[in-house]
């Protein structure tokens, strides 16, 4: 089976509840959605988008690294545009691409040696839950190893359901049977469309994020946001709607912006956090931004 993967790397997880966690990561090519309203002067109003490449053509760039951070539209363009293909490896079955991952480990364990402090396993994307059988079969040969995450990620835009092979083995590795216990964690980011751009019936899917919750609660719910009152508005209805189906993740917003300019302008960023805390919400920044700067692979 081949796993088309946009980057690998050893780092910390910059967002959500688990933000600072030793983390080694893998990010999926393809996403079913495009968010090209980020950060655009009206997300709702597609006439008015600036093109995140400046006309450049993406063939132009021959590696990840000389790709530069997304100003607007989607920060990981890279990872959705069929045009940058050439920039994604191909691994031809999932213990390949397992190797790179513990090769990423200190002595292929998942617990530092020194230090006892574990790494968490991040599936990201473009959006990973189109690639779920990959997933499956990556765990099942990191058991054959005897050497198996304790924490995973997976960060969602939750516009697709978990299969049936999905939720048994997030059932079966939660409680040991027979697998031994790993967590799993959903960091569910559902789109919003006074900032992404991303209309309700392609990007807001209640039920799903249902699914989840009652397959694994371990988990938030993390909305980017803008200074927009609309898509404060657009957040209150989506937390109604998930809370009156019963689910209980934490919510928490995260101020729009995928630069390092863009995240430390405290007259966007700080209003955001200000509004999150009157109405309830906790907040994310992007950590990996702050420490990194405009860089893939962090």
């Amino acid at each position: 089976m081949k796993i088309r993967i946009s980057e690998t790397f050893l780092s910390v997880q910059g967002e959500g509840l688990r933000t600072g966690v030793l983390s080694v990561w893998q990010r999926h090519f393809g996403c079913s959605l495009s968010c090209p309203g980020f950060f655009q002067a009206d997300p709702t109003n597609i006439d008015t988008y600036v093109d995140p490449l400046g006309g450049v053509d993406p063939k132009q760039y021959k590696t990840l690294a000389d790709i530069p951070v997304m100003k607007v539209g989607c920060d990981t363009l890279y990872a959705i545009d069929p045009r940058f293909k050439h920039c994604t490896t191909d691994y031809q079955s999932a213990a390949e691409l397992n190797d790179v991952l513990y090769g990423m480990l200190p002595g292929g364990k998942w617990m530092h040696p020194v230090t006892g402090q574990t790494y968490d396993w991040c599936i990201t994307g473009g959006e990973p839950m189109m690639h779920q059988k990959a997933i499956i079969e990556q765990y099942e040969d990191m058991y054959s190893r005897d050497a198996f995450p304790y924490d995973v990620q997976i960060e969602t835009n939750c516009t697709r359901l978990m299969s049936d092979n999905m939720v048994d083995l997030i059932k079966d590795t939660t409680t040991g049977r027979p697998w031994g216990v790993t967590k799993w964690w959903m960091s569910c980011s559902p789109k919003l469309f006074h900032v992404s751009g991303e209309t309700a019936d392609r990007a807001w899917h209640p039920e799903i994020i249902k699914q989840y919750w009652d397959v694994n609660p371990h988990g938030w719910m993390k909305f980017v946001i803008n200074t927009d009152p609309r898509s404060w508005d657009e957040l209150d209805q989506r937390v109604a709607d998930i809370r009156a189906l019963g689910i209980g993740y934490p919510i928490m917003v995260m101020g729009v912006g995928a630069t390092y300019e863009q995240q430390s302008d405290h007259t966007i960023q700080g209003a955001i956090a200000k509004m999150a805390v009157e109405r309830g919400y906790h907040v994310s920044g992007r950590l990996h931004t702050i420490l990194f700067g405009n860089e893939v692979g962090t």
